[in-house]
């Protein structure tokens, strides 16, 4: 909904574009402001896009297409600096969780920076559920179940193009 704070009044937006482009209920906002390029972004689940909106009329400016063999309903969008960073994720409570993808655009450029599959340095049926970053470090939570309980680690990130290494900060249980 866009909402003008002056006159009070209200009306939908990117409906056409969200029955297009949800699978599935997104489980996080879609839509990303990025504020250093000043650029409104919305990630597109059904054919894994990153569109960059007009936002005077909410058109799509420019695509960025990932090429990736599943599908992702969860994700979560977050600014790093110039980057767009999304995170796309799997189920979050099941056993074999898939690979979470961290994928970093520059909104610049308009291009991918980088694209990390998280699939070294994890336990068994770890998974990557959120993406956070300043500016001098990045960090990535996941969780595992172990038993009936959730078992949540912190990890400090450190990435060099597609590759990366964790370091555990802490753990703790729900």
């Amino acid at each position: 909904l866009l909402i003008n704070m002056t006159s009070k009044d209200v009306k939908p937006i990117l409906t056409d574009l969200v029955q297009a482009c949800e699978i599935l209920p997104p489980t996080y906002q879609a839509l990303h402001y990025h504020a250093q390029t000043d650029s409104l972004a919305y990630f597109c689940s059904a054919n894994n896009s990153l569109l960059i909106l007009d936002q005077a009329d909410y058109n799509i400016q420019a695509t960025i297409v990932f090429q990736l063999r599943d599908l992702w309903s969860i994700f979560k969008l977050s600014t790093d600096g110039a980057n767009i960073a999304i995170l796309l994720m799997g189920e979050f409570y099941t056993s074999s969780p898939l690979n979470s993808i961290l994928i970093k655009v520059d909104m610049q450029t308009k291009k991918v920076v980088s694209q990390i599959v998280f699939n070294q340095g994890l336990g068994v049926d770890e998974a990557v559920v959120a993406f956070a970053s300043n500016k001098n470090f990045a960090y990535i939570a996941t969780n595992r179940m172990e038993g009936q309980t959730i078992a949540t680690t912190v990890y400090l990130l450190y990435s060099l193009g597609n590759t990366y290494q964790l370091a555990p900060l802490r753990t703790f249980s729900t």
